[in-house]
């Protein structure tokens, strides 16, 4: 299975969705009804920064971070984020849906019925998306969030057989869909044209692996960058226009 297919395929769905929810979000801004055509002063308490925006969160890096018991299994390794920053109709409210591309160190600890020999030292990719809402305050320049959301992930598992009469060794990987939940905390703070952010979650899986649960903190630092007007420009191509 193609891990970049997937992503690919991932990546265009979210932002589908971005644009439909987006476009909703635009259709009901500024919207006024009024008894006369006099001119009105509105004093808008908003967040002056996200109000109305869409920001990508890209070129971060962090770690994965296995915890409890699925440290028996996995080791801490460098992972990386993509993500989309979609401020809300209200204003206090954020829909945040990324992808985390998580790499691990692993040790096969429980014998497999289908594979004689077990891994050492091998490797585990999984690749999870998260589509949480979250709730933002702002501080002037710097903004602080709280997120949780249900995720879903493709996790890959590494096994080795050996060839009876080659004794050639092979890689093979089971798969599995592992549902689950992430809650997160994070803040960014605004420079000239661009943000700098950290993120700090933690991701439980309702499957476990190795008859172990799946529990994983993950650490992103990385830069966020306005594409409202892109946003803008794909609401208007793929939703009808009144």
């Amino acid at each position: 299975m193609n891990i970049q297919k997937i992503s690919i395929a991932i990546m265009a769905l979210l932002l589908f969705g971005v644009a439909n929810i987006y476009g909703q979000e635009q259709k009901e801004r500024f919207r006024l009804i009024a008894g006369d055509s006099t001119a009105m002063i509105i004093k808008r308490e908003t967040d002056t920064i996200h109000n109305s925006k869409v920001y990508i969160g890209s070129g971060s890096v962090g770690l994965g971070l296995p915890l409890g018991r699925s440290k028996d299994y996995l080791s801490t390794s460098l992972s990386g984020n993509w993500g989309i920053d979609i401020s809300l109709p209200n204003r206090n409210m954020l829909f945040y849906p990324s992808i985390d591309y998580l790499r691990f160190a692993y040790d096969q600890i429980e014998d497999d019925a289908e594979y004689a020999y077990r891994v050492e030292n091998g490797r585990v990719t999984f690749t999870n998306v998260n589509l949480p809402l979250g709730v933002r305050r702002q501080w002037k320049h710097l903004n602080t969030y709280v997120l949780l959301g249900p995720s879903i992930g493709l996790f890959q598992e590494p096994r080795v057989g050996v060839e009876a009469e080659s004794l050639i060794a092979k890689t093979d990987y089971k798969r599995y869909l592992i549902f689950g939940s992430r809650v997160g905390v994070g803040a960014d703070y605004k420079f000239k044209g661009f943000f700098v952010f950290a993120d700090f979650g933690w991701l439980h899986g309702f499957r476990s692996i190795q008859d172990r649960p799946l529990n994983i903190a993950t650490v992103y630092i990385g830069l966020k960058t306005d594409i409202t007007r892109m946003a803008d420009k794909v609401v208007s191509t793929v939703l009808p226009k009144n």
